[in-house]
């Protein structure tokens, strides 16, 4: 029978672990708040930024696909018509940072006549609600996060890793903690700089559908209900305000678009879309996926600069022979 000394120390024990334990974490939080963590600084950043920006004729919106649209490059090509252009994607975000984004153009008179939306697919079903409450939203728009999203033990931890680094980068700190140092230099990458544009095209670059993630691809079309929430809001904010929304698509690998082709994948997509259209009045540009070769992309999902470079000379030429855009940016912008 255990003796009541060894009772005491193994007590003793616990409790000398557990304050270690509590103190590690402080130190962890302390010393990592000095980090910049670019996600969260840049979104803050950006809605910031809105109040001293005017409109543009033409927004380009979507996640850190569309990112690598350069603005001040299409804009120089549809100059003759003289159209501003801006490009308002981000990095890690679905279409519900898109709508709090607008309506935040919106309140400020910032919004744009304009707005050409490409987010990938596999966006609309996926989530990112603690990103979302942790990095984006103002008080009242966290309360209407946990209402769209109905998902409230999401939203909760998005509200408390607002606070806490440890929170945000658990992942990468738990796999660090078990000694990869792989793990350390990724968790500093990730404070410290967004994802560059990948370098010119590799002729000798292949992305067979096997090295394709499931999840991410390889996988029917799909819409989360939270975010149909959000794209619907999107789209009724688009239409009240007067504002002309443009969905489309950037490119995909070969490999991306036969998988879809067997997944009826297209067909679903633009099925939904023709929705959106009936209830919200977007205009639909997305008729299939444009196809480039593997050569022009950095990584499964990113163009890189010599593709984004020959995307570019194809949008303008579609912007430039658009009825929608003549159309829409013929007329002068609608007074406040």
């Amino acid at each position: 029978m255990p003796s009541s000394t060894s009772n005491s120390d193994l007590g003793r024990r616990g409790v000398l672990g557990a304050l270690l334990t509590l103190v590690a974490i402080v130190l962890i939080e302390i010393a990592c708040s000095f980090l910049p963590d670019p996600t969260i600084d840049d979104l803050a950043a950006r809605r910031v930024s809105l109040e001293e920006t005017g409109p543009v004729d033409l927004q380009i919106m979507g996640d850190s696909v569309a990112l690598a649209l350069q603005a001040d490059t299409l804009q120089t090509a549809v100059a003759d018509r003289g159209w501003t252009v801006a490009n308002q994607a981000h990095y890690a975000t679905g279409p519900e940072f898109a709508y709090y984004f607008l309506k935040t153009q919106v309140a400020h008179g910032t919004a744009p006549r304009v707005i050409w939306y490409a987010p990938s697919p596999h966006t609309l079903d996926s989530t990112r609600w603690p990103l979302l409450v942790g990095a984006y939203t103002s008080p009242s728009e966290t309360a209407d996060a946990f209402v769209k999203t109905r998902d409230v033990p999401a939203c909760t931890f998005g509200v408390l890793s607002r606070f806490s680094y440890s929170l945000r980068y658990r992942g990468p700190l738990g796999e660090a903690a078990k000694g990869d140092p792989a793990n350390l230099r990724g968790l500093y990458a990730a404070a410290h700089e967004l994802p560059p544009l990948p370098p010119e095209g590799d002729p000798d670059a292949h992305y067979p559908v096997e090295s394709l993630p499931e999840g991410t691809y390889r996988k029917a079309f799909a819409v989360q209900p939270g975010v149909d929430r959000y794209i619907r809001a999107l789209c009724r904010l688009a239409q009240d305000e007067g504002i002309v929304l443009i969905w489309d698509a950037m490119p995909v690998l070969p490999s991306v678009a036969s998988d879809r082709r067997g997944r009826h994948f297209v067909e679903d997509y633009r099925a939904y879309l023709q929705s959106l259209q009936t209830e919200y009045g977007i205009v639909i540009e997305f008729t299939d996926f444009t196809v480039m070769d593997d050569a022009y992309f950095g990584d499964i999902s990113h163009l890189n600069s010599a593709g984004v470079t020959r995307f570019q000379a194809r949008l303008a030429d579609r912007w430039l022979a658009s009825e929608t855009l003549e159309s829409a940016l013929a007329k002068p912008p609608a007074g406040p």
